[in-house]
């Protein structure tokens, strides 16, 4: 039998020698000793995974683009907010427009840059072996400010779903921390709430709202553009709740900011009393192949590019299998043909 061990025999001193550094553990005079959380612009933070969403044609990537600019040229302000830089560096991933609609952007913008602030800014137009890329890129002395991913549904391939949200969040979380980066994805809004400046409006898994630091969003309103900040944990409810509008010059393409100041809420019922009454998105699961079989995942992000919740497509596609539309089986889920249910009809007359 084991014999208790006699705690008095035990010094502090002695084990106090033998406590050691750990790599990734922390001590409280550690955590004092970190730096306050620090903001880039607005409501994106410094070493943190942020997001803007918006309709489309809204402007966030005229918007993002001109912010990477203007981070590169070491400016202290961007449109009329302060803007805050270590390196002057930035990277934006385009999984939408290449590099010849770039080209157009900066002639039609007609910016002049230095062969300094060129230097300070790159582009990656695929997202295959990103983090490899990524980590390339920062080992070779380019550490950005700010990587802006156009866009985020590009990126993780259509899959709105919370486990794929939740893992391909964790890598790019994971580097922003380390190089205290802000990452900042471009995103769009679900159909049924479009343009309504707030958290639930943002397409796909509710995870990817929760893993936002900060959350921008552009609105379209009575023939204006706003920006609003509808996540951002570090700024005063009055500040936060602020819309500012946004020009659009159509000559340079060059975004401004104009004068006029609306309350988010404001935005929020209008927007919301116009959509009562428009019809409800569903899943339309009669567009199914009836040849193929069908995995839950498939039929979840069939739902989430409709603008539905996961939850809600949950419910109907449990609805669709006790209604008979869709047969559910060991090898999937299957649209049944319109003559299976006719004969489960006369089968149970």
């Amino acid at each position: 039998m084991e014999e208790p061990i006699e705690l008095d025999n035990i010094s502090m001193n002695s084990a106090k020698a033998k406590t050691h550094k750990i790599e990734g553990v922390y001590n409280l005079d550690d955590i004092m000793k970190a730096p306050n959380e620090a903001v880039l612009w607005r409501c994106f933070l410094k070493g943190m995974f942020n997001a803007i969403a918006g309709s489309s044609e809204s402007g966030k990537t005229t918007l993002m683009f001109q912010l990477c600019l203007a981070v590169i040229q070491g400016l202290k302000t961007f449109l009329g907010f302060d803007l805050s830089t270590n390196n002057q560096r930035a990277l934006y991933i385009s999984l939408e427009d290449g590099m010849p609609q770039f080209k157009k952007k900066i002639i039609k913008l007609g910016q002049q840059l230095s062969p300094e602030e060129k230097d300070r800014f790159r582009f990656l137009f695929s997202s295959v072996d990103l983090g490899k890329k990524l980590k390339l890129l920062i080992d070779s002395g380019f550490i950005p400010d700010l990587i802006v991913i156009d866009t985020w549904g590009d990126y993780n391939g259509g899959d709105y779903g919370n486990e794929k949200t939740r893992s391909a969040i964790k890598v790019l979380r994971e580097m922003a921390i380390q190089y205290q980066i802000t990452m900042v994805a471009i995103h769009h809004t679900n159909k049924e709430k479009d343009n309504i400046p707030e958290k639930s409006s943002i397409k796909g898994a509710s995870d990817f709202e929760q893993s936002c630091r900060g959350l921008a969003f552009v609105t379209d309103y009575n023939g204006k553009k706003y920006l609003t900040c509808v996540k951002a944990n570090h700024m005063e409810t009055s500040e936060k709740n602020k819309s500012y509008d946004l020009t659009y010059d159509n000559q340079t393409g060059r975004i401004g900011r104009g004068t006029e100041i609306i309350d988010r809420l404001t935005i929020v019922r209008e927007l919301s009393r116009d959509n009562i009454g428009a019809p409800k998105k569903v899943i339309d699961f009669k567009s199914l192949d009836s040849t193929k079989y069908y995995t839950y995942t498939e039929l979840v992000n069939k739902g989430l590019q409709e603008g539905l919740k996961e939850s809600t497509i949950k419910r109907r596609i449990k609805d669709a299998v006790d209604d008979g539309i869709l047969r559910n089986d060991s090898s999937g889920y299957q649209l049944r043909t319109t003559e299976e249910t006719l004969n489960d009809s006369s089968d149970g007359t």
